[in-house]
């Protein structure tokens, strides 16, 4: 993005200069308005009409910081869901090296896997075709019954070696792990069985009833007349439902299986040791194994930082306005009640000298000065409500009760206002009503 200042500054300067001329011009035409009789009497700026059009403006101000406020308090809240969600795999142990499918580096995956579990720390290597937060449409057509494309579905696929569950914590609910000890449960080109691993979702959308049910059931996949004949796959495993790409991405049905020529990622599991010092001594392994290529690796906590900052980002830009927002219409509601406040001056001395208390004074100046903040609720929490329903369509794994949050920013609101308005109401209350009574 290329800024040319001589060209945004003057239109900066002129809108300056337009906002200020149209804010100063209706006050300017309310005093050139007013009688000498009212001017004389200070009456100009008391009836009904001005109090509603001050009430009015203050009102739309909350409205604006009203739903402004709620909305940063969702989008805080979502982005500590999903930075909870994150912690489902240990990625503050997990050291990345990227790029690796390149025939000349594959063809040296088990030596520089048992080099690399040879360093103090390593606890496990693993292959695999995508890592945890990372975006991937890789899918198959798949179907329980040969043929039947009818019954067929889309089913993601993410292909990782027997280490790979173990390394991420990634539980089996029924059946077992990968194996290199079974030719099967590697998919070969030419072979037309192979052994796989689903998740929940895929072992219903297949129609088996429980992760039981489903072990050593055949499945089927739907290739293109030309490339070769359907391959029957084996359930040997199933693994629970968990949002590997994470974010916006609902939870798939999903297949895992053992295809080396894809595999483009490793992951090194660190445990009880240094990461920076792990690190070193990773690429100083890869320079001796792998010294035709430069080492491209990433700390999977960078991994998901690097997708997770522009939502920390929006929630910072948005907060700022709201606050920006917030204390303007705070600011707003000080010079009203002060203004107000002013001229009940006479009318809370007779109230007191009636026998009115200091609560009850400002319990009623604290009522008449909420009433624009009030219906102001009326207007933005519905539409805040709607707003971050929307906002939230965009994440498979939502905060809960929305709702509620939204609510907890219209009661900050008028928390705030409470005490702004109490402010006055306190000092006014207090005052000697025989001052209050020769007032005017």
């Amino acid at each position: 993005l290329v800024i040319d200042y001589s060209e945004t500054l003057p239109w900066l300067l002129v809108t300056t200069l337009l906002v200020g001329l149209v804010a100063g011009a209706y006050p300017a035409y309310l005093i050139t308005k007013t009688s000498p009789m009212d001017a004389l009497r200070d009456g100009g700026g008391k009836g009904a009409k001005g109090n509603f059009f001050r009430s009015l403006m203050l009102g739309l101000q909350f409205s604006i910081s009203i739903f402004m406020m709620a909305m940063v308090l969702i989008m805080y809240f979502q982005n500590v869901k999903i930075e909870n969600a994150s912690k489902l795999y240990p990625k503050s142990a997990i050291i990345s090296l990227q790029r690796l499918d390149i025939d000349s580096i594959q063809s040296r995956f088990d030596t520089l896997r048992n080099e690399l579990i040879k360093i103090s720390g390593v606890t496990h290597v693993s292959y695999s075709s995508l890592l945890p937060y990372q975006q991937s449409n890789s899918s198959t057509t798949a179907g329980a019954t040969r043929g039947d494309k009818d019954s067929s579905f889309m089913l993601n696929q993410l292909r990782i070696d027997e280490h790979f569950l173990e390394t991420y914590n990634i539980p089996l609910l029924k059946g077992r792990n990968f194996s290199a000890q079974f030719s099967a449960d590697t998919v070969a080109e030419g072979v037309l069985a192979a052994n796989v691993i689903v998740n929940e979702l895929a072992l219903h959308k297949f129609g088996f009833g429980s992760p039981a049910e489903a072990i050593n059931q055949v499945y089927y996949d739907f290739p293109d007349a030309d490339q070769r004949e359907p391959r029957a796959y084996t359930i040997i495993g199933v693994v629970p439902d968990q949002n590997f790409q994470g974010f916006h991405n609902k939870i798939k049905p999903t297949v895992f299986y053992m295809f080396a020529e894809d595999y483009a990622f490793a992951s090194i599991r660190v445990e009880g040791a240094q990461m920076a010092e792990t690190l070193s001594k990773v690429e100083e392994v890869w320079q001796e194994i792998v010294p035709d290529y430069p080492i491209q690796s990433e700390y999977l906590e960078d991994t998901f930082q690097n997708f997770f900052k522009i939502y920390g980002a929006m929630t910072a830009v948005f907060g700022g306005f709201a606050f920006i927002a917030l204390t303007l219409s705070l600011i707003g509601l000080f010079g009203l009640a002060a203004f107000m406040a002013e001229s009940k001056t006479k009318e809370i001395g007779i109230r007191k000298i009636m026998g009115a208390s200091l609560l009850q004074i400002v319990r009623l100046l604290i009522w008449q000065f909420s009433k624009p903040v009030m219906w102001a609720l009326l207007i933005a929490l519905p539409l805040a409500y709607f707003a971050s329903g929307a906002y939230l369509n965009f994440f498979a794994d939502r905060v809960a009760m929305p709702e509620v949050i939204v609510v907890i920013a219209g009661g900050l609101s008028v928390l705030f206002a409470w005490i702004i308005v109490a402010i006055h109401a306190v000092k006014i209350a207090r005052a000697n009503p025989i001052r209050a009574l020769r007032y005017e």
